[in-house]
C-alpha cells in the first residue's frame, strides 16, 4: 500500500505504535502473561499495535487491525484466547481513534466492526478457567467508553477550530480597521497638502510663474506619494485589484434604463442636464440608488411601469424611483449583490443624505436626498426610513 505525504504517519504515532508493539511482544515472549500459543500471540500483537501508527491519518486501518486480531484466534483448532493487557489497550486506542479522527460513518462502521468481532470471539473462543462473566460486560463497557471519549474529543476539537477561526477573523478585522484608519490619515494628509499647494500656486500663477510651477510640481509629487501609500495599504488589507474603470455617473443612467427595458420593465427616465453638474461622488451614489431600485422592481414588482426622477436644486440632489404598479407582499430589500437598501443607506449616509423606502398607494417609492454641499458630514447611522405620506407629491 502506498501513501501520499499527507497520509504518512506522524513520528509521534509511529513511536506510540512501536512502544505498544514491543510491550505486547514482551507479554508474549518475556513475561508470558498473554495466554495462548506464542506464535498466535505474536500475530495478534502485530495486528493490534502496528496499525495504530495510522490511527490519525487512516483510522480505519487501526480498527481493521483490531478486528482482525480479535478474529484471528478463530482459525486455530480449537480456538484459543491470546489477548493480553497491552493488546486490549491497543484495541481501545483503535476504537478511540476512529471516533476521534474518522468521519461520522467511518466512526460508526469502525466501532461496529470491533464490537461485532469481539462478540464473535466471545461466542466461539472459550474463556479461561475461573474468568467471571462480569469481565465480559466490563470489557464491552470499556470499548463503549473509548468510543464516547473519541466522540467527545472530536467535538471539542471541532469547537476549538471554530473558536480559533472566529478569533483569527476578529484579529483580522481589528487589523483591517487599524490599517483603514492609517489609510485615511495618509490620504487625508496628502489631499490637504495638495489643496494648500494648489491654492498657493493659483495665487502665484500670474505674479510668480516659476514659484507657481514649483508648487504644482510639489502637488504632483504629493499625489504620487499618496497614491503609492494607498496601493501599499490596499495590499496590506488584502484587497483585490480588479480592472480599474470610471465610476458610473448620471450620464450612464440612459444605458441602465435601456437594459432594464430590454429585461421587460417599462421604465421612464426624467433627468434634466443640470443634474450633471453635481460632484462625481454624488452622481455615483445616485446611480447606485437607481440601479438598486430598478433591480428590486424587476425581482419583486409587477413590471408595469417605473418612473425615475432626478433633480438638483435648492442645494440637494433628489432621486425618486416610483414603481407605479402593484408590489409583492415582500418589500424590496435585496439585490443580486446582497447589499439591499440597507447597504445603499450606508452609501447615502456617507454624503450626509437620507434614504426612504415604502409603499405609496399601490406602488413602491424609493426616495434619496443628497446635500450638494461638499462640506456636509455623514448623517447619523439610522436604517432605511419609511416613506412619510405627507411628503409624497
Amino acid at each position: 500500500m502506498r501513501f501520499s505525504g499527507a497520509e504518512r504517519p506522524p513520528a509521534a504515532d509511529l513511536l506510540a505504535a512501536a512502544g505498544l508493539l514491543v510491550a505486547a511482544l514482551t507479554e508474549v515472549w518475556v513475561t508470558q502473561t498473554a495466554p495462548g500459543p506464542q506464535g498466535m500471540g505474536t500475530a495478534v500483537a502485530i495486528l493490534s499495535a502496528a496499525p495504530l501508527a495510522w490511527r490519525r491519518v487512516r483510522p480505519l486501518i487501526a480498527v481493521g487491525g483490531a478486528a482482525s486480531a480479535l478474529l484471528l484466534p478463530l482459525v486455530s483448532q480449537p480456538p484459543v484466547e491470546t489477548d493480553g493487557l497491552v493488546v486490549l489497550i491497543a484495541w481501545l486506542v483503535a476504537v478511540h481513534a476512529v471516533n476521534a479522527y474518522g468521519g461520522r460513518w467511518t466512526a460508526w462502521l469502525g466501532t461496529l466492526a470491533v464490537l461485532v468481532s469481539m462478540c464473535v470471539s466471545i461466542v466461539f473462543v472459550p474463556a479461561p478457567p475461573g474468568q467471571p462473566p462480569g469481565d465480559i460486560v466490563w470489557g464491552l463497557a470499556l470499548f463503549g467508553a473509548a468510543a464516547a471519549a473519541g466522540r467527545i474529543m472530536r467535538h471539542l476539537a471541532t469547537r476549538l477550530v471554530s473558536e480559533r477561526a472566529v478569533a483569527e477573523a476578529d484579529a483580522r478585522a481589528v487589523e483591517r480597521s487599524r490599517l483603514a484608519r492609517e489609510l485615511h490619515d495618509v490620504v487625508a494628509h496628502g489631499v490637504a497638502v495638495m489643496v494648500v499647494q494648489a491654492g498657493a500656486a493659483q495665487e502665484l500663477v500670474h505674479t510668480a510663474p516659476d514659484r507657481a510651477s514649483s508648487l504644482l510640481d510639489a502637488v504632483q509629487r504629493t499625489g504620487e506619494q499618496s497614491a503609492a501609500e494607498l496601493r501599499r495599504m490596499l495590499d496590506l488589507l488584502g484587497a483585490d485589484h480588479p480592472e480599474l474603470g470610471p465610476q458610473p455617473r448620471l450620464a450612464d443612467l440612459p444605458g441602465l434604463v435601456a437594459e432594464v427595458r430590454a429585461a421587460g420593465l417599462l421604465t421612464e427616465l426624467d433627468s434634466p442636464p443640470v443634474a450633471e453638474d453635481v460632484p462625481p461622488g454624488l452622481q455615483t451614489a445616485a446611480y447606485r440608488v437607481v440601479q438598486e431600485s430598478l433591480t428590486n422592481a424587476l425581482k419583486h414588482g409587477s413590471r408595469s411601469a417605473v418612473v425615475v426622477r432626478i433633480r438638483a436644486d435648492l442645494g440637494v440632489l433628489t432621486v425618486v424611483v416610483d414603481d407605479e404598479g402593484g408590489v409583492s407582499a415582500r418589500p424590496h430589500s435585496t439585490t443580486t449583490a446582497g447589499r439591499g437598501l440597507h447597504g445603499l443607506q450606508e452609501r447615502v449616509r456617507l454624503y450626509g443624505g437620507t434614504l426612504q423606502a415604502g409603499r405609496v398607494g399601490s406602488g413602491w417609492r424609493v426616495l434619496a436626498v443628497l446635500p450638494l454641499a461638499s462640506e456636509t458630514s455623514p448623517a447619523s447611522g439610522r436604517s432605511v426610513l419609511p416613506i412619510d405620506p405627507e411628503t409624497v407629491s
